[in-house]
């Protein structure tokens, strides 16, 4: 793992040091600084958000992770991420299924919601920006858990992928074309491990989409 972060913070900085000596190399006009000072902004945010990825994924390392632990209307949550969601991403579809469940867990509602949403932008990384999406929530008695589902109608998940998709710094084969860290799917893994549930995917053909599920356990009443 700090092999993979290391390499991944050097190759934005590489960038960064690589647009600023050419520039500095010989004399520019205003467009060729403008052009130069573009390319160098966007590999700081690359590295910013690379970043807090990796300081999130440290404090889900540790139990300091749990203090904010409360009950949860996770509907509640489920809606809020679809809402934030769309309003960013208008000519994404959203189907969504549950919210009026009465669904309560226990956990950080900040963190959930980072699941929820890195699964949603998940979908238009890899289904591009018409993508159509399904969420649904929904209670189970045996076992007694809540499950969200995001289903896509994208490209969906290769086979040979469907078991390391939650591994840190794995990748689609163009996610990193598409802007994709390698550590969102990470995330959500480690976010629900934290709260006691679990992240799941499965292998699907080609064109089928992707369906990935969240299954929390409920609070106890």
């Amino acid at each position: 793992f700090t092999a993979d972060a290391s390499h991944e913070l050097r190759t934005p900085l590489a960038a960064i040091e690589a647009s600023v000596d050419v520039t500095l190399s010989g004399s520019r006009d205003a467009d060729e600084y403008r052009e130069t000072l573009e390319e160098v902004g966007g590999q700081a945010r690359i590295l910013s958000a690379l970043t807090r990825q990796l300081l999130l994924l440290s404090r889900l390392d540790s139990d300091e992770a749990r203090r904010d632990f409360e009950p949860i209307n996770l509907a509640a949550v489920v809606e809020a991420c679809v809402a934030t969601f769309g309003e960013r991403n208008p000519a994404i579809g959203i189907n969504v299924q549950g919210t009026a469940l009465d669904v309560e867990v226990v956990g950080d509602a900040d963190l959930l919601a980072r699941a929820i949403f890195n699964l949603l932008e998940n979908a238009r990384l890899h289904g591009g920006p018409t993508v159509r999406l399904d969420v649904t929530l929904e209670r189970q008695a045996a076992p007694h858990v809540a499950v969200i589902t995001v289903q896509d109608d994208g490209p969906g998940v290769p086979p040979e992928i469907a078991n390391e998709v939650f591994q840190r710094f794995r990748r689609g084969d163009a996610s990193r074309s598409r802007g994709g860290s390698g550590l969102g799917l990470a995330i959500v893994s480690a976010i629900m491990a934290l709260h006691g549930g679990s992240a799941t995917t499965s292998a699907s053909g080609s064109g089928t989409g992707a369906c990935f599920e969240l299954h929390f356990p409920l609070a106890a009443r």
